[in-house]
């Protein structure tokens, strides 16, 4: 019986051996090793590695930095205020 293979996770170890390496790359280096992919999948797996998650996903360090902010301003409110105030000025 064959092994399910996590594919996400073999093409981040061939681009983390490959930094440079092109999806096309990829793809057939994964063909020899008889794992399936498309340049595609390649591609979205190779973004992610490269951006942080942003998207609803906060730092820690954020987090603290805006604790401290608040606690500043004095209430989550005010808080709230002054962002926006800032970015009509931006």
């Amino acid at each position: 019986m064959r092994t399910k293979v996590n594919k996400s996770k073999a093409i981040r170890k061939y681009l983390a051996e490959n930094p440079g390496a092109r999806p096309k790359d990829v793809v057939d280096a994964m063909k020899a090793k008889r794992i399936r992919v498309s340049p595609q999948q390649v591609s979205m797996v190779k973004s992610k590695m490269a951006s942080p998650k942003t998207s609803g996903n906060v730092r820690m360090d954020q987090l603290v930095a805006a604790k401290v902010f608040v606690q500043k301003v004095g209430s989550i409110g005010e808080a709230r205020q002054a962002v926006t105030a800032l970015a009509k000025l931006m």
